[in-house]
């Protein structure tokens, strides 16, 4: 009977059994509305969280209380060659730098994607593009609790101007590299987790790779592609920095979102919770599934530097990066991305980029507005 139960059904029963403090003792928050769930939780101010960034504890902290605790997290970062390079502060100033470097492109064209073709940064589809930029502008899009019309068609004329430069349509399988797993689930599901399926090695030669990283600073930021990596034995220095809100500020989006059922077992689960922090879970691949198809980084920095010197070792190299990359990453916003707002949003986006029956952004704007209102007001 449960294998028949849809996502919906699930989510209404374990409503009911919260309201009827009844449940799991341990819940994992991400895909659900946190703030709405964190008033079933108790606090978790018992746990010792020494070393886990701050932006997230304050993220998750009502009147002076933890109420849930992410294990894992996924920094949004922009990579870039330093030389000849300049600092990109906002998402108008990134599509100025790619509109202008180049001639209109067609990602559909293998030579533009070569090691000497024109492409800035690779790119491959307008979902992907989409799933990048979103984190970033989600909190000042829907601000106070409903659609702020102007960001959302900012944020669609300016990556817009992206989808047609390099003329973008939906994912489609390429060489074998894109076999999606759900199909039906594609272009509305969001996951932070961006694979090797979404980044082929051979196109990380490129001078910019704007990318939800497998895993912090390694591959993706300075593999500088097969000439480097076997034929050199120092790579070249990269500068790394977020991908830009509106407010020029990054973003970082929390996974395996924890919290402890109030009513329930509570020092057991918080035992449980304490565990998920353990150096052993958070340097496990096994636990999360590994980091290029798992559920992202650790959120404690001393553990970040463990892996990067684990990376070193096997590359048998020294991994360089130019800025502070701990400071890089304790500045950026923690972002709780709402699974059905994002639904709808790129939902909104697709009816702007797709080249046939293209519609406006302000056009978009207002169906996403009546998209949304109904499930907002519930909220409230």
């Amino acid at each position: 009977e449960s294998s028949n139960l849809t996502e919906e059904d699930i989510l209404t029963r374990l409503n009911l059994e919260l309201l009827n403090n009844q449940g799991p003792d341990v819940m994992i928050l991400d895909g659900l509305n946190v703030e709405r769930y964190m008033e079933f939780m108790v606090p978790l101010n018992g746990l010792h969280t020494e070393g886990v960034y701050e932006s997230i504890l304050d993220r998750f902290t009502v009147n002076d209380d933890l109420m849930a605790l992410p294990l894992r997290t996924v920094p949004y970062l922009l990579s870039r060659l330093t030389e000849g390079t300049q600092q990109i502060n906002s998402l108008e100033q990134f599509a100025d730098m790619v509109t202008s470097s180049s001639d209109v492109l067609d990602v559909r064209d293998v030579g533009d994607w070569t090691p000497h073709g024109f492409a800035q940064y690779y790119i491959k589809n307008y979902n992907q593009l989409f799933h990048l930029w979103y984190p970033a502008w989600a909190d000042a899009m829907w601000q106070g609790g409903k659609l702020n019309k102007e960001v959302f068609t900012e944020f669609i004329a300016q990556t817009l101007r992206l989808v047609d430069h390099y003329t973008l349509t939906q994912p489609v399988e390429q060489w074998g590299i894109f076999k999606p797993t759900n199909p039906e689930r594609l272009d509305t599901v969001f996951d932070p987790i961006l694979t090797e399926t979404d980044f082929h090695y051979l196109y990380r030669q490129l001078p910019y790779t704007l990318v939800a990283p497998d895993y912090v600073g390694i591959d993706t930021y300075w593999n500088l592609g097969q000439r480097i990596r076997y034929n050199s034995s120092k790579l070249l220095p990269h500068y790394l920095d977020a991908i830009p809100g509106p407010d020029g500020t990054g973003a970082m989006v929390p996974t395996v979102i924890a919290g402890v059922r109030a009513g329930g077992d509570e020092d057991a689960g918080q035992e449980f919770v304490q565990i998920l922090l353990s150096r052993e879970l958070q340097l496990s691949d096994d636990y999360f599934g590994g980091y290029s198809n798992g559920m992202g980084y650790p959120v404690i920095w001393e553990y970040v530097e463990t892996l990067i010197e684990q990376k070193e070792k096997e590359k048998r190299m020294d991994c360089e990066v130019e800025n502070d990359y701990e400071q890089t990453i304790t500045n950026l916003r923690t972002v709780i991305v709402d699974e059905y707002l994002f639904e709808q949003t790129l939902l909104a986006a697709q009816t702007c980029y797709r080249a046939e029956d293209r519609v406006t952004p302000e056009d978009a704007a207002e169906a996403l507005y009546e998209a949304t209102r109904i499930y907002l007001a519930e909220l409230r």
